[in-house]
């Protein structure tokens, strides 16, 4: 193909807007000047192109279309070829165009007033995708060469990007507007992530990565492997020799260099906690207390599952204030498997973030030798954004078929479904756990009609709960759908699937404000609220419990039937009710949340709030 890149089209008057802009800037322009300031030809269109439009145009079908299989598939193959990158069509989204693109993955990805680092001078779109979401702009100069060229400073990068503040990197090939495309052979950015993601502690570096090459970029052998789930993907924790980190993080290492085992041997492996009489090599020589107490507690805390026949519960809450994560063990009914879930806790501003991690790596190796758990059994969930505002990562894919099975629990003689792979909560609120047994109480102690109403339901264990104590009639409403099938199936393996017990996929605001216009009332209600919600499929913008409380538990109240009790609960620290506004419309208000509290959380009083709702007896009653 041969294209025509002397003729050039005059397209003053046309309506192009640089064309436009150029004229209102200056006026006087001479003739036969072009404007340069967009990436927007005049040269011809290539006369392929414009035989395809003709084409397209042709058929006379102009209407709303959808990207076919075809355009996925030609993607895919196009990156496979390219990048060897094995992309599914699944994973592509459509934007109309680069800018939206970048604007929307920006305040997706980061939240405001978080830094986001640019390679500057940069198309100007990059700082209003910045700058317009109320993100920092935090500028790594690009520094020009003798080529001539301009490069990244990586120095300055690894200094900007060891800042906790800025979250995001934002790279722009071929480089706009100084041409660059940056190539495998210059120092590239995967060195700089691996120095800002080594954690050095005494003689040992740990890096958290899933990165299978870590190894040949160190030159050096890990002096242990660690493999954990992070949200729902897997990744190794390898422990390497201080010395071969620091040469990484300092440039010295030479990627392309064989792994050298001998060098990383010489090397002393640092700081060690005993467990089982094994050495595990930590980061920070403290964590011998937090292995001595997790020890201490978790035979305390066996102790007290075995006599009150509890197999999940929390056996770690922050005890140590410096290793600041809960640790929750579950144990399989049907199967002798057992799981650690470990969350992290934010920090104080006062804590080193580095030390933290440092810290938190250090749980990981320790934690599933102390209870005996294998360490592919182990579940984290770190403080990371995630879709829907959750302070909680929970992206990826399930590395390993097992871990999308279903682990069936017991539970006050109630089998129930959780699975670590699908989601960021495995299917059950363990704080919520004589909350639910309460429940069971008050259906046993119901009138004759015996009807549970379970809002905001997501798995349906409280449904199970009160089925178990007698209910005749329940209905379980949530406007997730995987979650109502889920509730299904948790009240199938129990026994009660009849027509009696309904499942209603709505919005729950909504739903209370229709039943209050029919006769439906029920005997014993239960409500756990979400802290949050802007999900599209509500009617209103959004919930807040805070904000929206009041309000609800009025209309919870509305659906009672004559004497019948409502129990709401909130897991929003610093939650309080509007009893003056509650009273006022009619409602009894009672504080249970100390008695709804179950031993292993009481470290931690608010792990939830909960109240009793009733409506207050009329006069001629």
């Amino acid at each position: 193909m041969s294209y025509d890149f002397e003729s050039r089209v005059d397209r003053a008057g046309t309506g192009s807007r640089k064309w436009n802009v150029m004229y209102d800037m200056n006026p006087d322009v001479a003739p036969g000047i072009p404007p340069f300031s967009v990436a927007d030809m005049e040269y011809h269109t290539a006369p392929e192109i414009v035989e395809g439009l003709k084409e397209y145009i042709n058929d006379a079908i102009l209407g709303y279309s959808v990207p076919t299989n075809q355009m996925k598939q030609a993607v895919c193959k196009w990156m496979k070829t390219r990048h060897n990158w094995d992309v599914k069509p699944e994973w592509l989204l459509n934007s109309s165009g680069v800018v939206p693109a970048l604007f929307a993955s920006v305040a997706e990805f980061t939240q405001p007033d978080e830094g986001v680092i640019l390679f500057t001078p940069v198309y100007h779109p990059f700082y209003m995708a910045v700058e317009e979401n109320n993100r920092a702009l935090v500028e790594c100069s690009l520094v020009l060469s003798e080529g001539p060229h301009y490069d990244i400073d990586f120095d300055l990068l690894e200094k900007l990007a060891a800042e906790p503040k800025n979250t995001m990197v934002i790279l722009c090939s071929p480089h706009n507007p100084s041409g660059r495309v940056w190539t495998k052979e210059e120092p590239t950015l995967q060195g700089s992530a691996y120095a800002t993601l080594g954690l050095f502690a005494g003689q040992a570096s740990t890096l958290l990565t899933s990165d299978t090459n870590t190894d040949t970029v160190l030159r050096a052998t890990p002096l242990q492997t660690l493999s954990v789930y992070v949200g729902n993907s897997i990744a190794t924790m390898r422990c390497y020799p201080a010395a071969i980190a620091e040469k990484a993080g300092g440039g010295e290492a030479d990627a392309t260099a064989p792994a050298s085992n001998s060098e990383s041997t010489s090397v002393p492996a640092g700081p060690t906690v005993m467990v089982n009489n094994q050495p595990v090599s930590v980061l920070v020589p403290a964590s011998d207390q937090f292995a001595a107490r997790l020890a201490k507690v978790a035979k305390q805390r066996a102790k007290w599952a075995r006599k009150n026949d509890v197999s999940c519960y929390r056996v770690y809450d922050a005890d140590l204030p410096d290793y600041a994560v809960s640790i929750d063990i579950y144990k399989g009914a049907t199967k002798p498997t057992t799981w650690l879930q470990i969350s992290e806790y934010a920090a104080s501003k006062e804590i080193d973030p580095d030390l933290a991690k440092r810290r938190l790596l250090d749980v990981l190796a320790l934690a599933p030798r102390i209870l005996s758990v294998p360490s592919s059994n182990v579940n984290l969930r770190t403080r990371t954004r995630a879709k829907g505002g959750s302070q909680y990562s929970d992206e990826g894919s399930a590395a390993d078929n097992s871990r999308k099975e279903m682990l069936l629990i017991d539970e006050g003689g109630l089998l129930f479904e959780v699975n670590f792979a699908s989601r960021l909560d495995c299917g059950i609120f363990l704080d919520h756990r004589d909350t639910r047994a309460e429940i069971r109480e008050l259906m046993k102690s119901a009138g004759a009609a015996k009807s549970f109403l379970n809002l905001f339901a997501y798995t349906g264990t409280a449904t199970c709960y009160a089925a178990d104590g007698g209910a005749l009639h329940s209905t379980t409403v949530d406007l997730s759908k995987p979650s109502l099938e889920w509730a299904k199936r948790n009240m199938k393996r129990n026994g009660f699937d009849g027509e009696e017990h309904e499942f209603v996929q709505a919005d729950v605001l909504s739903w209370i404000t229709e039943m209050r216009h029919t006769k439906n009332r029920w005997n014993v209600i239960f409500c756990d609220v979400p802290t949050f919600s802007n999900s599209s499929r509500m009617r209103q913008s959004s919930f807040d419990v805070q904000r929206d409380h009041a309000e609800l538990i009025i209309g919870i109240s509305r659906l009672l039937t004559r004497g019948g009790v409502a129990i709401f609960s909130c897991n929003l620290r610093t939650f309080k009710p509007d009893v003056e506004k509650i009273q006022r419309a009619g409602v009894d208000i009672e504080d249970i949340t100390s008695e709804t509290i179950p031993e292993d959380f009481s470290r931690n009083q608010k792990i939830h709030h909960a109240y009793k709702i009733s409506r207050k007896p009329r006069e001629n009653e």
